[in-house]
């Protein structure tokens, strides 16, 4: 039986007090750039597991290292696509206000999705 070495990216919860900032969303952008090291407190929430870098124990190179997407973080990555999709049908809908409307939004979502439209 092959040993790995796995690293998890895990959800977690950072405290950084007294930022000064113009607005709450200022504070949340300069303490979201701020170093996990230099958090007041770093706790555990039993966060989601969003990703794992797993890698064959004695791999020096690293040559074998395969990084899995969660469930979570395969959510995360298709939402750009979906949102895309959902705009697209949107506006679809109000220049074509019939069938091909229909059409046209099968098209998008079956690209969104990586399935054939009906």
């Amino acid at each position: 039986m092959t040993k790995y070495n796995v690293h998890i990216y895990r959800e977690m919860k950072l405290y950084f007090p007294g930022i000064e900032a113009e607005s709450p969303q200022a504070a949340a952008d300069l303490a979201a750039k701020m170093d996990t090291a230099d958090a007041d407190d770093i706790v555990s929430c039993d966060g989601i597991d969003l990703a794992a870098l797993v890698d064959v124990d004695g791999d020096d190179n690293f040559e074998q290292s395969v990084t899995i997407a969660f469930e979570p973080q395969r959510m995360l990555d298709a939402a750009p696509r979906l949102l895309a999709a959902l705009s697209e049908i949107v506006r679809v809908y109000a220049e074509y206000p019939d069938e091909t409307a229909r059409q046209i939004a099968e098209s998008a979502i079956a690209e969104a999705t990586g399935k054939e439209a009906a």
